[in-house]
């Protein structure tokens, strides 16, 4: 099985659902609400994910180690949190937050290669470790309503340009 599309009428995919899976594409359907606990975690071929507008919830390590995973759009979405772990060391290099987004969970993006990330103005929490070791990252641009940052969220996001002691570039932050 390589291609899953979902049929109108499934409304929430249970824990562990997919788990391991060779998915290499999948399409939500519209209606879904919630992906639950590690739905496609360790689907390593799983490259690419349609996202509903209907979506509430992504439960967390959902798709941890789906390293194929480059790239999501969940801008359509009603999601107001992402889980811890959601997409940790996924092979994420691009991501488009939704509006609606409130909080981001603890290591919910550990380890991806996310090069840059803009948050809605609704975001108002970033949990502890939530982009720690996103070593690709070199700007992070934050709304006004940020309330808190948690404990190394920012951790080891360091973007170092052919690696050098002397030639070291961090990550700019924007209020």
């Amino acid at each position: 099985m390589t291609q899953v599309v979902l049929p109108a009428e499934v409304k929430s995919i249970a824990s562990g659902a997919f788990w391991n899976s060779h998915i290499e594409s999948l399409v939500l359907n519209e209606g879904l609400e919630s992906i639950e606990l590690q739905a496609f975690s360790g689907s390593q071929k799983l490259a690419s994910v349609a996202f509903p507008a209907s979506l509430k919830e992504i439960g967390g390590h959902a798709f941890e180690d789906c390293v194929a995973l480059t790239e999501v759009d969940l801008s359509k979405t009603a999601l107001q949190e992402i889980s811890s772990d959601a997409f940790r060391e996924t092979g994420l290099k691009k991501v488009a937050f939704p509006a609606s987004l409130k909080k981001i969970g603890s290591q919910a993006f550990l380890g991806t290669h996310l090069e840059e990330v803009v948050f809605s103005a609704e975001l108002q929490e970033i949990d502890d470790e939530a982009f720690t070791g996103v070593a690709e990252l070199t700007s992070v641009t934050l709304s006004n309503n940020i309330q808190r940052i948690g404990y190394r969220a920012f951790n080891k996001c360091i973007y170092n340009h052919r690696t050098t002691k002397t030639n070291q570039k961090y990550p700019s932050v924007n209020l």
